[in-house]
């Protein structure tokens, strides 16, 4: 009978008047339940109703422990009282019960009862209250030896322990079996309560040495029938009784005996000169006296009752005790011999002595004969009747134990089922009460197989709560070479909490040879398999056990281990079995709420919350106090399951704290939840964290290739992809581990070793099909070759049966590169709507400024810097956006501070030399480079590209085209390394080359703005004029219809007004210059050729005004634009920035185009 249904089902048999019943199940509840208060006050109803009120109080004394401020308690307290006559205390109980509770009704009549009981004088009167008997006590109620006066009771005991009488007393054997109730605290050996019998199992005989005890007030009290067998009563004292001569025995002959002789014999004096026999009573007068109890003394002391007994006889009727007759007047012998010889004229005294001492000799001389007479018949007489007494009462005895052993082995299989039943809920409540009841059963009778189960049950404790190994280890050593399935069982779990794989399944192949139908077999094999990182075998392996047995464990390990393979609705499908079987079980609940959080299932995240706030505080209490049955392990999950959740919902101060909680309650020995707390702080962005918990399980388990793999992820989100291989070079035979397999794809990837990657990854997804991070990795190689159809194609089934975070992020971002942005939005609001963290505010940011919404797409990478301030990739894309927008210095500015945060990221330092260059800062961009080529995390594609484009700055197109070749290899949908490399092909005169890269582009980027951008550049490259425009004209269109960046839709435009220069159209020219600068103001180029358009067109002050614009915003770049800019700065007759113009010419290209007329313009400005 589980939680509180006793209760229920306990009023609803009070309310239908079935009192005895309601007993029954009460006290039957009471004893998993010993502090359910709700089940005493039901219990208590219902001994009320049946009149008895010793045991209403002694029910009340332990719930008002509990709860000292229960009204209810003290009603019935009070009742109990008033029933027994004691109205004065039942006034101040029912008083009480009236202050807690000023509506209760109940209290009041109960108040007014007791005041007309104890009447004006304030002391009780006879038989004043209804119900009570002449004497002012309820007849019905069981009179106890303290139930005369007020009793302080004992200091209520921290918990109820087993053999406390409240609450478990008067159980019927022979209907529930032995009653074992196991305690809050341990059973101490020799506690009755291991096997307590019913007074039914014990026949008193009439002659039971029990005494009724007197009450207080000198009347018999009347027996009951718990009577303390365990020590005896005191023994009684025989009254003397008068000798009477023996029938059939002859005196002396009168003849021989003189008649004062005679009388002599018979009267025999004493010294005293009294005689020493009394005259019997007549005949008449002994019928008359009452039957006499052969035990009853005149002065009998009453039996031992121990405090709290209450002393009974069940099976022997109260006798009446007989009143001693009184004492008739004696006279002494002298004044009767007086009589008696008067009466008959005796001689004189001297003859008298000689006639008495000759009749003593003569008695004497006859009772030697009839002695020697008699001697041999009573001697064989004794013997006979010795040995048919012995006979009778070995076989007595003998049939006693027989019966005694019959009835204790009933008993102990019934307690052994009993026990089994407390096990049923599988929880850590369950087997701790379970695993005290054999213990129990075992201090009655250790038998072997009792003792292997309970060897088991401290298994459990051990291999799933975390329980210390002494208990199970010590019943184990008792158990020897026991082949038993518990044992066998006992010893696989024992394996398991140790983590000694082999052992566990060595156990289960034992049980699976010698039973064949155990599921112990099959569940074991899959604890093992989940224990050495593999869940697919896991799970076929409990698969085979649960269908042999059910239970809620078995369906927990299943679920556990069809998570681990990424299978979450299988998951979940085993957790609601599990919580089918056993309502409310914790491990059910916590790992289902870790496997929805994985699936992104967050409907109901609030009663989540709720309910894994609720088993960590049960988890804090004692065993014997908990509501539901929370172990302090399972406390520590739900706490690690409090902050997946709260990370889910992208709420990093609530995972914060709750991850505190979780590390402060780490078990040392459990590596998945290391391996869960190190994941958990990787998703927060806390990689030190995660590396420190991951380095400490790496000295606990250093053989351990599922801790190597972890490392590597570490490092992996660190930006450190060579060290991640690094860790995973340890982990031996890795093509059979799919998990190591995908971590090494996806660092492989990240150091865009593609063909490697897609290797490791297709052989994790043929190992395990369901391994989502492997698919996500494939997915990101599809799209880093260009390929976002094809991610799309490969997400979409996976997103749809669990949209979690990370794909999310992934599917949104294939399907905004695939041109289906609205579904994208739809994918990102919903990740946000659940509580998305900052990965899915970047990928917002991409999606805005896709549209154009440029706005908002800072407000974006703002939210994702919010959620992850120390992230590296928002703040990355963030600055990068501000190079689209023209804000290069703001971008070169905030990349050089992340830089310096950050200065082992390579990814940092090559967005940081961009930045430089675009600034024109050259030599800055340069050491950057220098410090980036330096580091295996670099990104090899980004690296080259950067390289490629300083070498064009520097006038060596030909280093740059090695470098952008290598650059658009690595990295092949980079639209911004294609353009470099086809202007590097056009800078250094290799039309071949350009043509070549350009057909690359147009297969590659087909009807995509870029490829008309390349097209027309190499037009205008082989004087196809018309042509250029119409593919200028194109992209420009194309990039306004796109809402590109400034950047992009100004590229297009300069390229446009410089195919206008060479068409000689300076208007049109003009006007696309303009409009590049208007665009992107940061666009030293743009600034540059319309330079050159108002220099043509005479404009000398607009010219120099334009070059001064170009100079400043790419000092380093453009050597052209200071020539120039001294050209007409010579023409407006400014000698000083002329002379500085042409001598910064000088300096950037000493050997440059315009070096001879520079310095031919600094020696006549000199002059």
């Amino acid at each position: 009978m589980s939680g509180t249904s006793f209760v229920q089902r306990g009023q609803a048999l009070v309310d239908r008047g079935q009192y005895q019943d309601a007993v029954k199940v009460c006290r039957l509840g009471l004893l998993a339940s010993p502090t359910e208060v709700a089940g005493r006050l039901v219990l208590a109803t219902a001994l009320c109703a049946l009149r008895r009120y010793d045991e209403v109080l002694a029910e009340m004394r332990v719930a008002l422990d509990l709860e000292p401020d229960n009204p209810r308690a003290h009603v019935l307290k009070a009742t109990a009282l008033l029933r027994k006559g004691d109205a004065l205390q039942a006034r101040e109980v029912a008083e009480r019960a009236r202050t807690l509770d000023p509506s209760n009704a109940e209290a009041a009549a109960l108040v007014r009862e007791c005041n007309a009981a104890l009447g004006a004088s304030g002391k009780p009167r006879r038989a004043a209250t209804a119900g009570l008997a002449d004497d002012g006590v309820d007849e019905f109620t069981k009179h106890y030896p303290a139930a005369a006066g007020p009793v302080q009771p004992p200091a209520p005991p921290d918990s109820l322990a087993v053999g406390d009488r409240t609450g478990t007393i008067e159980l019927d054997v022979e209907a529930e079996g032995v009653e074992v109730r196991p305690s809050d605290d341990a059973l101490a050996v020799g506690d009755t309560s291991a096997v307590e019998l019913d007074t039914g199992d014990v026949e008193l005989l009439s002659d039971s040495a029990v005494a009724p005890v007197p009450a207080d007030d000198g009347r018999r009290a009347e027996p009951d029938q718990t009577a303390d067998y365990r020590r005896p009563a005191a023994p009684p004292a025989r009254p003397t009784r008068p000798e009477t001569p023996r029938a059939g025995r002859r005196p002396p002959p009168a003849a021989d005996l003189a008649a004062g002789d005679a009388l002599d014999a018979l009267f025999p004096e004493e010294p005293s000169g009294v005689s020493s026999v009394s005259l019997d009573e007549a005949p008449a007068a002994r019928a008359a006296e009452p039957p006499r109890d052969r035990h009853a003394g005149a002065a009998r002391e009453p039996a031992f009752v121990p405090s709290g007994t209450i002393p009974s006889l069940a099976h022997s009727a109260p006798r009446p005790v007989a009143q001693p007759a009184a004492a008739a007047p004696q006279r002494s012998r002298t004044e009767d011999m007086r009589v008696i010889r008067a009466g008959l004229g005796l001689a004189d005294a001297a003859s008298e002595r000689k006639r008495k001492k000759r009749a003593r000799n003569q008695m004497r001389a006859a009772a030697r004969s009839r002695a020697k007479a008699l001697h041999g018949r009573s001697k064989s007489i004794f013997w006979l009747y010795g040995l048919v007494a012995v006979a009778v009462i070995a076989g007595a005895v003998f049939a006693g134990f027989r019966v005694r052993e019959a009835r204790l082995r009933r008993q102990l299989h019934r307690a052994v089922r009993e026990a089994a039943r407390l096990a049923e809920p599988d929880t850590y409540r369950a087997h701790w009460l379970a695993a005290r009841a054999y213990e129990a059963i075992r201090e009655t009778r250790d038998d072997p197989a009792v003792r292997a189960a309970h060897a088991r049950e401290e298994a459990v404790l051990a291999a799933d709560y975390g329980e210390p190994l002494a208990r199970a280890d010590a019943l184990l050593a008792t158990l020897g070479d026991d082949r038993s399935e518990d044992a066998l069982a006992a010893r696989g779990l024992v394996a398991l909490a140790r983590g000694d794989v082999a052992g566990a399944r060595a156990a289960a192949d034992a049980i699976a040879r010698a039973y064949p139908n155990s599921p112990w077999a099959g569940y074991l094999r899959g604890r093992a398999a989940l224990a050495d990182d593999d869940p697919t075998a896991a799970a076929a392996a409990l698969r085979e056990a649960l269908a042999l047995r059910p239970w809620p464990a078995g369906y927990v390990a299943l679920g556990i281990a069809e998570a681990a393979a990424g299978r979450y609705a299988e998951a979940l499908a085993a957790f609601d079995a599990a919580l089918a079987q056993s309502p409310g079980h914790p491990a059910a609940r916590i790992e289902r709420v870790r496997a929805a959080v994985a699936m992104g299932q967050l409907d109901g995240a609030a009663a989540m919350e709720t309910a894994l706030t609720e088993l960590r505080q049960d988890g804090k209490t004692p065993v014997e106090r908990q509501r539901i049955g929370v172990a302090p392990r399972q406390a520590a999950w739900a706490a690690l399951a409090l902050a997946e959740l709260a990370l889910a919902r992208g709420d990093r101060g609530a995972a914060g704290k709750h991850l505190e909680a979780a590390a402060a309650a780490r078990p040392e020995d459990d590596w998945r939840f290391i391996d869960a707390l190190a994941r958990a702080y990787l998703r927060a962005g806390d990689v030190e964290a995660a590396r420190t918990e991951l380095a400490a399980a790496a000295k606990r388990w250093p053989g351990r290739a599922g801790v190597r793999v972890r490392l590597a992820e570490v490092a992996l989100a660190a930006g450190n992809p060579e060290e991640a291989l690094s860790a995973l070079d340890g982990v031996a035979d890795i093509d059979r581990r799919p998990d190591a397999l995908a971590v090494r794809g996806r660092a492989r990837l990240a150091l865009e070793r593609i063909d490697e990657a897609v290797a490791d990854l297709d052989a994790a997804l043929a190992a395990q099909p369901g391994l989502r991070e492997a698919q996500i990795a494939r997915a990101e190689v599809d799209l880093f070759r260009g390929d976002a159809g094809g991610a799309v194609r490969r997400l979409q089934p996976l997103y749809d049966a669990a949209p979690t975070t990370d794909l999310a992020v992934v599917y949104a971002s294939a399907l905004r590169r695939s041109g289906e942005r609205e579904r994208a939005r739809a994918v990102l609001d919903r990740a946000i709507a659940a509580g998305a963290g900052a990965a899915v505010y970047v990928e917002l940011a991409r999606l805005e400024r896709d549209e154009g919404r440029f706005d908002a797409a800072r407000r974006a990478f703002a939210r994702a810097i919010e959620a992850d301030p120390n992230g590296i990739e928002a703040r990355l894309e963030a600055a990068d956006l501000a190079i689209d927008v023209g804000d290069v210095a703001g971008a070169r500015e905030a990349l050089d501070a992340l830089a310096a945060q950050a200065a082992t990221d390579g990814r940092v330092l090559v967005a940081a030399a961009r930045a430089h260059m675009l600034a024109g800062d050259d030599d800055g961009a340069a050491k950057l480079l220098d410090r980036a080529a330096a580091l295996a995390t670099s990104p090899k594609g980004l690296l080259s590209r950067e390289r490629g484009r300083l070498a064009l700055r520097r006038g060596r197109p030909k280093e740059a085209v090695a470098a952008l070749t290598e650059a658009a290899r690595l990295r092949p949908d980079d639209p911004e390394t294609r353009l470099l490399a086809i202007d590097a092909y056009l800078a250094a005169g290799d039309a071949k080359g350009a043509d070549a890269a350009l057909a690359d582009v147009l297969k590659r980027f087909a009807n995509q703005p870029v490829a008309d951008l390349a097209l027309g550049r190499v037009h205008l490259f082989n004087d196809r004029l018309r042509d250029a425009m119409v593919a200028l004209a194109n992209a420009r269109k194309s990039l306004s219809e796109a809402k590109a960046a400034p950047r992009w839709r100004a590229e297009a435009d300069l390229w446009l007004g410089r195919a206008h220069y060479v068409g000689d159209d300076l208007r049109a020219a003009r006007d696309a210059l303009l409009a590049a600068v208007r665009r992107y103001p940061a666009s030293a180029d743009a600034f540059l050729m319309l330079g050159k358009v108002e220099q043509e067109r005479g404009k000398d002050k607009a010219a120099a005004k334009a070059y001064a614009r170009a100079v400043a915003l790419d000092p380093a770049g453009r050597p052209e634009a200071w020539f120039l800019l001294g050209e007409t700065s010579a023409a407006l007759r400014d000698r000083k920035r002329a002379r500085e113009a042409f001598e910064r010419y000088l300096q950037l290209a000493p050997d440059g185009d315009f070096a001879a007329e520079a310095k031919e313009a600094l020696a006549g400005l000199r002059r």
